[in-house]
């Protein structure tokens, strides 16, 4: 069993090896134009990746961006497409079993 030296020296590299992937994750993410999230934390460029400041959220404008599809075909509206689909065949249903005479 490894002493408890050993585990926390363990624990430290793991988590400065999480550190470098985040900080390669969070260049990338940069490089692509992604947003920041609010009160993200991004590092600074001059000072390398131990200093951080606050990024600023930002705020979305449709006008800019136009609508995209995504947005248009949200969950909300697939879900309100679904349920009338449900309902319009539950309405078909009941019209074809009361035309075969299975319902009276």
């Amino acid at each position: 069993m490894p002493s408890p030296e050993e585990r926390l020296e363990a624990l430290e590299k793991t988590v400065q090896r999480i550190d470098r992937r985040l900080g390669h994750l969070e260049g990338w993410a940069t490089l692509r134009g992604a947003p920041p999230l609010a009160g993200e934390r991004r590092p600074d460029a001059d000072s390398g990746p131990s200093s951080m400041q606050a990024a600023a959220p930002r705020e979305r404008s449709w006008a800019a961006e136009g609508i995209e599809l995504e947005d248009l075909l949200g969950g909300r509206v697939l879900a309100w497409v679904g349920g009338s689909a449900v309902l319009l065949g539950v309405v078909f249903f009941l019209v074809m079993a009361v035309s075969r005479g299975w319902i009276d």
